[in-house]
Parts: C-alpha cells; structure tokens; sequence
C-alpha cells in the first residue's frame, strides 16, 4: 500500500464571480466582453508524507488555486440572404491568469523530484533539468 486513507477528505469548492455585456449596432456587429474569477479551495493532492511513515504520500484537502480572465468576442455580418443564409466571421480572445495561492504546511514552494516540476505560490514552473542529478 503506497498511500493510507483519509477520512478527513471533502469536497473540493469553488466560488466563482463573472460578469459580461453584450452590444449589437445595426444588426450587424455584435461584441462580447466577459470578465470571471474563480477561487478553488480545500484542493485534493497528494502531500509526501516522511519516509519514517512508511507511506510515499497522503491525500489531503489542502491548497487553494485561483483564476482569473477575460473573454472576448467581436462578430460581424458581412452578408445576410433573404432565405436565412448568412456569413459572419468573428474574432475571439480569451485571457486566463491561473495562481497558486496558498500550499500546504505554509511552504512558498514545493518540488516534486518524480515528476520533474515544481509548483510555487504565485506561479507553476517547470524544471529545465532532473532535480537529482
């Protein structure tokens, strides 16, 4: 058995804000703007556990991960047919910052040598080479 149970475990939860306008001129050009943020919190990961546990690791409600972006949207009516035929391209951009606020046991970062990367609070980063060598 590599990792022992956990009771303790609940549900991840969100809480999620947005907002969005919409605008249409002539019947033609339509634009779309949507701003949101999210908050997970109680995040499941796996925290090492110390090798004197017998156990590599323990899954934990720990962590809390936010994100944020915007939305965009323009379209725009080059030709309308009297049968209901129509072209319309659009352009859209989406933006999303995405941020390790908090981890576990109050560390600013953490490195998982199995994996090769590494998470820090503000930031992921990948590592350019083994963490072992």
């Amino acid at each position: 058995m590599a990792n022992p149970g956990n009771s303790h475990l609940t549900w991840e939860r969100q809480l999620n804000a947005s907002a969005g306008l919409a605008v249409g001129v002539f019947g033609r050009v339509k634009a779309e703007v949507g701003f949101y943020h999210r908050r997970t919190s109680s995040m499941l990961l796996n925290v090492p556990q110390p090798y004197s546990s017998g156990f590599d690791s323990q899954l934990k409600n720990i962590g809390v991960l936010t994100n944020t972006g915007i939305d965009l949207r323009l379209d725009v009516a080059v030709w309308k047919g009297g049968k209901g035929n129509h072209i319309t391209p659009y352009l859209v951009f989406n933006y999303n910052r995405q941020r390790v606020v908090e981890l576990f046991n109050g560390l600013k970062y953490w490195i998982k040598p199995v994996y090769n990367a590494a998470g820090y609070t503000g930031r992921y980063a990948q590592c350019q080479q083994a963490l072992w060598e």
